[in-house]
């Protein structure tokens, strides 16, 4: 039998042991509990995908704070702007202990002492931060955060604690009228670093999201990128630029009409293209032109681009109406609401803009798509210019071409039986231009046998034998003559009747023909007729439609062509007709073959001199170009006059003066320098007379220099004078020295020209002149640091037709012209001092007397 004291005691202990069991159960089951709640909120936040889902994160975290039996009146999550020293903040609040309302506010953390606490808090690696607000401090943190003031319940005599529980990236608040207990923080704390870890993966899948992201814009930048360098002719341009809308589409993600606008600074008149809003269809095509006055937004568009600035206009109502029947002229299809607004997009590029609208505002991330877009659409368009071009140039160089086979054909020709390779020669060429055309052949004037000689081409462009029309001859013959006289182009329709009467008449005046009835067989039913002059007759065309601007311009190329081929072969039968003429005179030309050898020297003389007459062109461009601008002016002026404005008539009306006076001013310079010209040219003896020697050695300084560099555009080199201040005027033959100075001038720049192609780096070409007045004669030193005369070739250098300068550079005539008027003409001497490699200097010495 067990004592009483005894039992008592077992009863106790077993009392204590099953309170501690049932104390370990209930921590067991709350530990539980917690689990449980944070496996939701864990849940919650792992299948969080972007920022924005943190308020749905927050509303569990408050619903599982209740369910924990953590009373509180707000709970939350809040994210850390590092940079701006401010905090995003996602709360939810149950208001009459209902309804659960979702707060959004982005916070500075010096607002107010709630959150600039968690500051020092966070530094000195507290897991969390309280501040206990009540009365007065209560209502000034609702007057802060008005946010919140709607749903608050509390009296103005409330207390509330403002818990911040941290982890890496920010804080779970909770805001509670109770403190909580050290159970309750303990849990916050652990919930917190969960979260914490929970964020790290959100953070790192957003990272991995973006740079996914980020990789699908390049791929498809890559992709438009090189279908554009693919790019072989520019007519691909809509199908590359159909690419790039492609790829943009699938970044999009959502309906955006879009659209290319090409512009430039000269002209305010922009080329459209736009498109659809769906990736299946056609995207891009060609509206046309319009001008920024046909709509504010286009207007604002031009603006925009003018200052290279962004352009974000918004559109409804009429002004939305008028805005797509202007840029989706006749597109029925997703007509939009014109009532609701339209938000569009215009970003500049070199060529124009890119642009774009749609029925919401673009987001900053779609706009960061469509600038990167906007600058690959700029080497779209760049490279659609540059393949332009080149097309323009390659069919300039198959013009030319052509025009050189047809001048060079032609001009081969001998005799008259060779004219009837001429319909042929065309028809071939025609082909080769690309001008469109069933029928050809070429009218020829001739006025000393008053024919219209006729060659046509046959259906198959083989040539019809050659008709002569006598002037008179009623039809097309007479009307191709009328049209030549007065030098007009002429058309002409025919049906398939006119057609068929025409070769009736051939074959009734021209019954040898081959051809007639296998033409009235086969009559064009439309005929259009284009026959365009030239100096000996008219080039005719005939096509089943009438024939455009373009390719007028090119037929006139090719007539002015064969006019002037045909005119060398005019002047072969002349030269044919003269070749018993010249044979009656060779023997006495043999006789005149020495007078002529030293007509020959002064010719080549004359030539070269004749030369230096780009230096004209110098201020020729002066004059056409100060006269266009005079010609601008004229319109401006008449513009400017017909809105009343006045006061700019009378700026640009001075303006126009002062051009006329510049034109004036270089016309006679031109003028001074052709008389300058042809008193070098001149040939036989002239007049002595006083002469400012220096002014002639500098003038022909000049002229030789731009002469040279008419012909070498990269020539340039340093030209010092010493001239002598007191030798007064001389009595000589101005333009015998003249001749002199610039032939030995003209050796002197070669030789540096050469020395420095030689020894390009290093080297600076310079040429020297200098007049001295020496007893009773002048001296005319010219010197250069050019390539020298070797020792062996000086006493040949006056030598006439002995040159040092490669075979087809030279006659080798100027010095040996310059020694006879220097000696011979005028009683003086010409000595030369050179060494090879450092340069040479000649001495003209003139007596004074």
């Amino acid at each position: 039998m067990i004592p009483d004291g005894s039992l008592t005691a077992i009863n106790a202990r077993l009392e204590k042991e099953l309170a501690e069991k049932s104390l370990s159960l209930a921590r067991m089951s709350r530990e539980l509990e917690v689990e449980a709640a944070f496996d939701k909120v864990r849940d919650r936040a792992m299948a969080m995908r972007n920022s924005a889902e943190l308020a749905e994160t927050s509303s569990v975290l408050f619903q599982q704070l209740t369910y924990l039996g953590i009373n509180s009146i707000r709970a939350g999550v809040g994210i850390f702007d590092e940079v701006n020293g401010a905090m995003e903040i996602w709360l939810t609040t149950r208001a009459n202990n209902q309804e659960v309302v979702k707060t959004l506010d982005y916070v500075n953390l010096h607002v107010h002492p709630v959150f600039e606490n968690i500051i020092p808090a966070r530094q000195q690696g507290k897991p969390f931060a309280l501040t206990i607000l009540s009365g007065d401090a209560l209502k000034h943190y609702y007057q802060t955060m008005p946010t919140y003031a709607s749903v608050r319940q509390a009296a103005s005599n409330d207390r509330e604690y403002f818990y911040s529980f941290f982890f890496s990236q920010g804080t779970i608040n909770l805001i509670a009228k109770q403190a909580l207990t050290e159970e309750e923080c303990s849990i916050m704390i652990r919930l917190a670093k969960v979260f914490g870890l929970i964020y790290t993966r959100f953070i790192d899948l957003q990272t991995a999201e973006k740079q996914a992201h980020e990789a699908a814009i390049d791929t498809a930048l890559e992709k438009v990128r090189s279908r554009t360098m693919a790019m072989q002719v520019s007519g691909e341009l809509l199908d590359v630029a159909n690419t790039l809308f492609s790829e943009l589409w699938k970044l999009a993600g959502r309906p955006i009409q879009i659209g290319v606008g090409l512009q430039n600074r000269e002209n305010p008149k922009c080329l459209l293209y736009t498109g659809s809003n769906s990736p299946q269809a056609e995207i891009l095509t060609r509206v046309g032109w319009v001008l920024p006055e046909a709509h504010p937004v286009l207007a604002g568009m031009y603006a925009h681009w003018l200052r290279r600035e962004d352009f974000f206009p918004i559109v409804s109502g009429e002004s939305l109406h008028a805005f797509y029947q202007l840029v989706m002229p006749g597109i029925t299809r997703n007509t939009p609401d014109f009532d609701q607004e339209q938000y569009a997009f215009f970003l500049p590029f070199s060529k124009g803009s890119f642009f774009g609208w749609c029925s919401m505002p673009f987001t900053d991330s779609e706009l960061s798509i469509l600038k990167r877009f906007t600058a690959l659409m700029d080497l779209v368009f760049c490279r659609h210019l540059e393949l332009q071009q080149s097309e323009a140039n390659a069919r300039e160089v198959i013009r030319q071409a052509s025009l050189n086979r047809i001048r060079a054909q032609i001009a081969s020709m001998r005799t008259a039986s060779d004219l009837q390779e001429i319909t042929p020669l065309i028809w071939n060429e025609l082909n080769i231009l690309g001008i469109p055309f069933i029928r050809c052949g070429v009218f020829i004037m001739d006025e000393g046998q008053q024919l219209v000689r006729t060659f046509l081409s046959a259906a198959n462009g083989q040539a019809i034998a050659a008709l002569n029309f006598p002037y008179g001859t009623e039809g097309l013959p007479q009307r191709a003559l009328d049209s030549w006289r007065a030098q007009s182009i002429h058309r002409e329709h025919w049906t398939a009747q006119d057609f068929t009467d025409f070769w009736t008449t051939l074959v009734t005046t021209h019954p040898t023909m081959a051809e007639p009835v296998h033409q009235q067989q086969n009559p064009p039913e439309q005929l259009y007729l284009h026959l365009l002059p030239f100096l000996q007759g008219m080039l005719y065309v005939g096509n089943t439609e009438p024939l455009g601007d373009a390719d007028m311009q090119l037929l006139q190329s090719v007539a002015e062509t064969f006019s002037t081929a045909y005119a060398r072969y005019e002047d072969f039968n002349r030269l044919e007709i003269a070749k018993d003429q010249i044979e009656h005179t060779l023997t006495d030309l043999r006789q005149a073959q020495a007078q002529l050898i030293q007509a020959e020297k002064m010719a080549s003389l004359g030539e070269l001199t004749a030369g230096i007459a780009h230096e004209i062109q110098n201020p020729l461009n002066f004059v056409i170009n100060f006269a266009e601008i005079t010609n601008e002016l004229i319109d401006d002026i008449k513009l400017q006059q017909s809105r009343g404005n006045h006061t700019e008539v009378s700026t640009l009306c001075g303006d126009v003066q002062l051009n006329l006076q510049k034109i004036q001013l270089h016309g006679k310079r031109a003028d001074a320098i052709v008389k300058g010209m042809l008193e070098h040219s001149r040939s036989g003896l002239g007049e002595r007379r006083l002469t400012d020697l220096n002014a002639l050695i500098e003038e022909y300084i000049r002229l030789c220099y731009h002469g040279t560099k008419a012909k070498d555009k990269l020539f340039d080199l340093a030209i010092h004078t010493d001239f002598d201040a007191g030798l007064g005027e001389v009595n000589i033959i101005p333009q015998d020295i003249g001749k002199v100075v610039f032939n030995v001038l003209t050796n002197a720049f070669y030789a540096v020209q050469e020395r420095k192609k030689q020894q390009p780096e290093g080297y600076d070409p310079v040429v020297a002149i200098s007049t001295r007045r020496q007893g009773d004669k002048v001296e005319i030193r010219i010197s250069d640091n050019g390539t020298g005369i070797p020792a062996q070739l000086l006493d040949k250098i006056f030598q006439p037709f002995f040159t040092t300068k490669p075979t087809g550079q030279g006659t080798g005539l100027g010095l040996s012209l310059s020694y006879d008027i220097i000696t011979r003409g005028n009683g003086g001497n010409l000595k030369v001092n050179s060494k090879e490699g450092e340069g040479t200097e000649l001495v003209i010495e003139l007596p004074l007397t």
